[in-house]
C-alpha cells in the first residue's frame, strides 16, 4: 500500500483554509448577534437624538428633499448648520432613506450595522494578515465589543463610518505591499476617497500609507500603482473639498483654536492614553496597548511596523491638535470650567437660560423653554450628549437645539 509523502507546506495551507472558513462563519454569527442587539436597543430606546445627532439627521433630511425635488446638485452648496462645520455628503446620503420610516432616528441606526460589518471584516483582515489563526476572530470580537465602538454603533454620528473606512483602507494598503499590487492599490484609492467623503479628518489616520507611498515612489516599478491609487483617491474627493474650501478650512482652524492650557504642559499629552481605558475597558485596554507596543506577528513581519505607526501617529496628532475639550482642563481637585473660571467650587453657580427646542423633525420648532443650568454648561453654545439634551413635556420627547444665556 503506497502512502503519499507528507508535505508540511500543503498541511499548513489546509489548516489556514480551515481556520479561515471557521473564522468567517464565526464572524457571520457575531454580526447576526450585533443585528439582534441593535434591534433590541431600538425597541427600548425612547430618548430623542442629541445635538450632533440631530444635526446629522437634519442634514440627511435636506439631502432627501433636494434629491426628491430634482435639485441634487444643490448638495454642493448647502450652508452649514449653525455652530457646525460643513460635512462631506456620503454619511448623510446613506441615512437619508431613514425618513421613509416612521422613526427616522431609529432607522438611521441600521446603516451603522453595515459600517460595523465593514469595520469587523477589516479588523479581521488586518489581524489575519499577520496571524493566520483564530486570534484574528478573537481580536475582532474584542475590538468591536469594546464600549467605545458600541457607543458609536448606537448613535447617529459619522464617527463609526470613519473608523470603518480607515480600517478598510489600511487593510488594502497592507495587501498592496507598499503599492506593489495593482488591485489592492486601486482599492486603497477608492476607500481613501470614500473615507474623505465621510469626514475631513479621515486623512489623519493614513500615515502608514503616506510612508509607503514615499517608499513606492523611490522604486521605479511601483510608482505607477502608487500614483494611480492617489489619483483615484484625491480625484474623487477633491471636487467636494474645492467647492467648500472657503467655508470648511476657516471653520476647521476656528474649531482648532482654544483658550485652554497648552498641550505641551502638564499631562495633557497622555490624557487620551488613560481615557482610552474607559473606552476599551480595563482588561482590553491593557491587552490593546500591549498588542500595539509588543506585537506578536507570525507572518509578514516586515510590514509589522504599520500597526504601531498607525496608532501612535493618530494618537499624537489628536493629542497635539488644539481643541475645545474638557480633557485639557481637568485638574485634581477642580471641576471642569471650560476656561470660565479657575479654581474649586462647592456650590455650582446657576444661570437663567432658554433652550431652543424642537419636536419631531429638527425643523419643527416648539419654542423656548426657560430653565436654569450650571454656569459651565450655560456658557456653551450648544448641549451635547454628555450634558443631556432631552426633556419631556406631557410625555412628549423634546430635542434641545441650543442654550441661550438670559441672565
Amino acid at each position: 500500500m503506497a502512502f503519499e509523502p507528507f508535505d508540511p507546506e500543503l498541511a499548513a495551507l489546509r489548516r489556514r483554509r480551515q481556520t479561515l472558513a471557521l473564522s468567517l462563519v464565526g464572524l457571520a454569527f457575531f454580526l447576526a448577534w450585533q443585528a439582534l442587539a441593535l434591534r433590541s436597543f431600538i425597541r427600548t430606546e425612547t430618548r430623542p437624538p442629541s445635538w450632533d445627532q440631530s444635526v446629522h439627521m437634519e442634514i440627511a433630511l435636506d439631502y432627501r428633499r433636494a434629491l426628491a425635488s430634482g435639485s441634487g446638485g444643490s448638495i454642493f452648496s448647502f450652508a452649514p448648520k449653525p455652530g457646525m462645520p460643513v460635512f462631506p455628503p456620503l454619511y448623510h446620503l446613506a441615512i437619508k432613506g431613514a425618513y421613509d420610516s416612521e422613526n427616522p432616528a431609529a432607522a438611521a441606526l441600521w446603516v451603522n450595522w453595515f459600517y460595523l460589518a465593514i469595520l469587523s471584516f477589516s479588523i479581521f483582515g488586518i489581524v489575519y494578515h499577520f496571524r493566520a489563526d483564530l486570534a484574528a476572530l478573537g481580536a475582532t470580537v474584542a475590538f468591536v465589543c469594546c464600549p467605545a465602538v458600541q457607543h458609536l454603533y448606537l448613535t447617529q454620528l459619522i464617527d463609526l463610518s470613519v473608523v470603518a473606512f480607515a480600517a478598510a483602507a489600511i487593510y488594502l494598503y497592507l495587501l498592496s505591499e507598499d503599492f506593489q499590487n495593482w488591485a489592492a492599490s486601486i482599492g486603497f484609492g477608492v476607500l481613501f476617497a470614500l473615507g474623505m467623503l465621510h469626514k475631513w479628518s479621515f486623512f489623519t489616520y493614513m500615515v502608514p500609507a503616506y510612508w509607503g507611498t514615499i517608499k513606492a515612489l523611490s522604486r521605479k516599478k511601483d510608482r505607477l500603482p502608487a500614483l494611480a491609487a492617489w489619483g483615484i483617491g484625491l480625484g474623487f474627493c477633491a471636487p467636494w473639498y474645492i467647492a467648500h474650501a472657503a467655508d470648511l478650512f476657516p471653520r476647521i482652524l476656528l474649531t482648532a483654536s482654544t483658550f485652554a492650557v497648552p498641550r505641551w504642559k502638564g499631562g495633557e499629552i497622555v490624557s487620551y492614553f488613560f481615557e482610552s481605558a474607559e473606552g476599551l475597558g480595563p482588561l482590553f485596554w491593557i491587552l490593546a496597548w500591549l498588542g500595539v507596543l509588543v506585537p506578536q506577528y507570525r507572518r509578514n513581519v516586515d510590514r509589522g511596523w504599520s500597526i504601531p505607526i498607525w496608532v501612535v501617529s493618530s494618537y499624537l496628532f489628536w493629542s497635539l491638535m488644539p481643541a475645545r475639550q474638557l480633557r485639557l482642563l481637568r485638574r485634581p481637585g477642580r471641576r471642569p470650567s471650560h476656561g470660565l473660571r479657575d479654581g474649586p467650587s462647592r456650590q455650582p453657580a446657576r444661570r437663567d437660560c432658554a433652550l431652543v427646542a424642537h419636536q419631531g423633525e429638527p425643523s419643527q420648532r416648539v419654542g423656548m423653554l426657560r430653565v436654569e443650568l450650571e454656569d459651565h454648561l450655560a456658557h456653551r453654545d450648544r448641549l451635547d450628549g454628555e450634558a443631556g439634551v432631552g426633556v419631556a413635556i406631557d410625555g412628549a420627547a423634546i430635542g434641545v437645539d441650543r442654550v441661550l444665556v438670559l441672565a
